[in-house]
């Protein structure tokens, strides 16, 4: 696993509220209250879904994300080997035209049992 520090200009301020929330509703992506990769691994693997803990989602840091002159600023944790599993997944239907978007990725997210669904 890896860490990212990520700076985002934004055209506007953004409440943090907001910012929380949007983390919050977007598909792979998980806003966790843990704040070192070997504690997120270890939530990984207690999600029992292979022999290498696999996190197929974005890990956000709930107490790294700070709203501050127009930039928003967040720390994510990215396990490498197994984040890159659904979008190439999803890619293969989209190569092969079997299923639309939406479609793909819910039937990725449901049969990797991936946290934080939530789908227009």
């Amino acid at each position: 696993m890896h860490m990212h520090d990520v700076c985002v200009e934004l055209n506007q301020n953004i409440p943090l509220e907001k910012i929380l929330y949007l983390f919050e509703n977007t598909e792979r992506v998980l806003l966790l209250d843990i704040n070192d990769s070997a504690k997120i691994m270890d939530f990984a693997k207690n999600l029992n879904r292979g022999l290498g803990g696999d996190l197929y989602e974005v890990a956000v840091l709930r107490n790294s994300i700070r709203v501050k002159n127009e930039k928003l600023y967040f720390t994510q944790a990215v396990h490498q080997e197994s984040i890159v599993v659904p979008e190439n997944i999803d890619a293969i239907r989209a190569i092969l035209n079997i299923a639309e978007r939406e479609k793909s990725i819910r039937k990725t997210n449901e049969s990797l049992g991936m946290l934080n669904e939530h789908y227009e």
